[in-house]
């Protein structure tokens, strides 16, 4: 058994595929998958491989880099038409904004200008959850502007579901991660999963593409 552990949303919406290829291919193998947005100590849980996004605290697990995680802020064209669309990150402060309230290492609201200059968006919120999915139903329903990761929001924005505002701003990339307990001996079901991911996402991701 291969005891995997990842994020609710990116497990649910980007795993599926690759788990299956994988299980194609070593049908001596079983895959038990835990999704949590919560991090779980990988020894005490039994955990072989986990999938972390963002800035990695100290420890003595093994990283591997997956893919490039980009962060994106984007509404409902029914929201835009209704409420205006923001021409500056000084627009997104009275906006009715949407946000996970759960991230562990995802940095604030952060806008980059072409002058490399920070505009940190705060201020309060219209709605919190601590499921990505949720925020994205609530985007796509026109309740607010939202922030988050491309691969949450990336299909609806190329769909025109989803309008991406401020293009000429740039936002943080973080860094979609496999990690696994610290070891001598690798066992090859591991490490040949991991080649499996890294595989699937690359540089350029699917939800990036």
């Amino acid at each position: 058994i291969l005891r995997v552990a990842a994020p609710v949303t990116f497990g649910s919406l980007h795993m599926g595929e690759v788990v299956a290829r994988y299980l194609d291919d070593h049908p001596h193998v079983s895959i038990a998958v835990s999704l949590d947005d919560r991090y779980v100590d990988l020894q005490s849980a039994g955990i072989d491989v986990a999938i972390r996004i963002g800035k990695l605290p100290d420890s003595d697990l093994v990283a591997r880099r997956l893919a490039p995680c980009r962060m994106a802020i984007c509404a409902s064209p029914a929201y835009l038409s209704r409420e205006g669309t923001p021409k500056g990150p000084e627009d997104l402060r009275g906006a009715l904004r949407l946000a996970f309230n759960e991230a562990v290492s995802v940095p604030e609201w952060t806008l980059t200008d072409k002058k490399n200059r920070d505009h940190v968006i705060d201020g309060p919120l219209r709605m919190q959850a601590n499921n990505m999915q949720m925020l994205l139903s609530a985007v796509l329903a026109g309740v607010g502007i939202a922030y988050g990761p491309t691969f949450v929001f990336g299909q609806d924005i190329k769909a025109g579901n989803l309008v991406r505002l401020l293009p000429d701003y740039r936002t943080a990339e973080l860094t979609i991660n496999a990690v696994y307990p610290t070891a001598r001996y690798v066992p090859s079901k591991v490490r040949q999963f991991i080649d499996y991911l890294a595989d699937a996402y690359r540089d350029e991701p699917p939800w990036d593409r």
